[in-house]
């Protein structure tokens, strides 16, 4: 009997250091590649995702509560390769009247920033069901698409409260 409640309380810290470690609460998650960490927002786990582009996702990290049945999404997924900044920005024009962009809605403009030092471009997207936004962020010999989406009624909100508390906390490793 001894044995069976050792091994009960020993699956239950287990099952408690898990979930610290999956929201973040133990410090920052690190991408599967290795090349960069966050901060996990407090409400929020990391997870796997489906992205809508065809790039391998390497971080994923969801809010724990919906709003219209959707959870708002920060992921981020590495192309594979080093895609020059210029180059997306020249045929971004022409990918968009093209028709063969894959989100859901309309996508604006590239402007450019950067994230942690890293330059990048940032486009924002508008649906009925999504808004967000995408950052392609160059870094080494690395291309990365960050998807941020919610529900369009928070995602304003949610863009200046948790998406910058991530990509503020964002550290190349």
């Amino acid at each position: 009997m001894i044995g069976g409640g050792a091994l009960a309380v020993i699956a239950v810290v287990g099952l408690l250091v898990l979930g610290l470690v999956v929201t973040g609460a133990l410090g920052p998650v690190t991408s599967s590649d290795g090349v960069f960490s966050v901060k996990v927002p407090k409400g929020w786990a990391q997870g796997t995702t489906v992205t809508t582009t065809i790039a391998k996702p390497v971080l994923a990290l969801a809010r724990l509560n919906m709003t219209n049945g959707v959870k708002p999404e920060f992921v981020v997924a590495d192309l594979g390769q080093s895609v020059p900044l210029a180059t997306i920005e020249a045929g971004w024009d022409p990918v968009l009247r093209s028709g063969r962009v894959t989100v859901p809605g309309t996508l604006g403009g590239l402007t450019r920033t950067s994230v942690a030092g890293a330059p990048a471009l940032s486009a924002d997207f508008h649906g009925s069901k999504y808004t967000g936004q995408l950052l392609f962020v160059d870094y080494g010999s690395k291309t990365y698409i960050v998807e941020m989406a919610s529900d369009p009624s928070e995602f304003d909100t949610v863009r200046d409260s948790d998406f910058s508390a991530i990509l503020t906390s964002w550290h190349w490793q």
